[in-house]
């Protein structure tokens, strides 16, 4: 097997990774619609969108296809983990969007390393060039630190509803790109 043919497999991996990932961050802005976050966490569904489509691209220019299995065990996966004990049986626990902010930001840091390896072989397999690896390197980093002052921001909505006090902040976070 050459760089290819093992580059393939990853990516056929990777792209089930990505459609659960493409679940969770729309699911996740979808759940936090009524907080101060909204705007950014739907801005950041899309983002994710878009960058496992950019996935795809990068997929197809390799010539991996397939993974449709991979994918669906992703995606079933995805939903086993809807079904953590989170203290609520039929409501949004404040709890899960600590727990979901973590396991996006963990996601988002998976992705953030898959850009970087795609970016180190692309002196061995050509057809990875035509891609900017570099600049989704810093997308997915600017996506992590999105999360954590949302993170921040969950830790204490957790406490403030289980009789802790909420500190007197809500920071927004800074993104440093365009739109």
């Amino acid at each position: 097997m050459d760089v290819g043919d093992y580059l393939r497999i990853y990516l056929a991996d990777q792209r089930a990774v990505q459609a659960a990932i493409v679940r969770v961050a729309t699911r996740f802005a979808r759940s936090n619609r009524s907080t101060p976050w909204s705007r950014e966490l739907n801005d950041l569904a899309r983002e994710v969108e878009d960058d496992a489509a950019t996935l795809d691209s990068v997929a197809g220019a390799c010539g991996a296809d397939g993974g449709a299995v991979k994918r669906i065990l992703s995606l079933a996966a995805e939903r086993i983990g809807r079904l953590k004990l989170n203290g609520h049986l039929l409501t949004y626990s404040p709890l899960s969007r600590v727990v979901e902010t973590e396991g996006l930001m963990a996601a988002l840091t998976l992705k953030r390393e898959m850009w970087l390896l795609l970016g180190r072989l692309q002196d061995w397999h050509p057809p990875l060039a035509a891609f900017d690896f570099g600049g989704l390197v810093q997308r997915a980093s600017a996506q992590i630190e999105l999360l954590r002052p949302i993170h921040e921001w969950a830790a204490d909505q957790l406490a403030a509803r289980t009789g802790g006090s909420t500190p007197d902040r809500v920071r927004r976070p800074r993104r440093n790109r365009d739109r």
